[in-house]
């Protein structure tokens, strides 16, 4: 048995904060298909995460594997919660999603 510490050390959270809400739906994709795959490859648990649900809590602490948003629509980061290696490996796809889309903006 994983005494608490044991635990925490194979634990990991981070996140990833989204300059411009309106990048979201392409790095979430169609019906959730871009964190889907991310999801499926890392292992990861990935939530994104918007303004108004910083009160609530409700995203945070949910247990499903569809990618959320919030009721107004914008996000303000994405989560990855896992073991550290797949949170690794999520973070480093999901930043470069986000560099490309950022340079097909600038």
């Amino acid at each position: 048995m994983l005494f608490s510490n044991e635990i925490n050390e194979q634990l990991c959270i981070e996140e990833i904060d989204i300059v411009d809400p309106k990048h979201i739906k392409f790095i979430v994709g169609k019906s959730g298909s871009n964190l889907k795959q991310i999801r499926d490859q890392t292992h990861a648990t990935i939530h994104v995460v918007g303004e108004s649900d910083s009160d609530s809590g409700n995203q945070r602490n949910s247990k499903s594997s569809t990618p959320q948003l919030s009721q107004t629509g914008s996000a303000t980061f994405i989560r990855i919660e896992g073991a550290k290696d797949s949170v690794k490996r999520a973070k480093e796809e999901l930043l470069v999603l986000v560099k490309k889309l950022e340079n097909e903006v600038s």
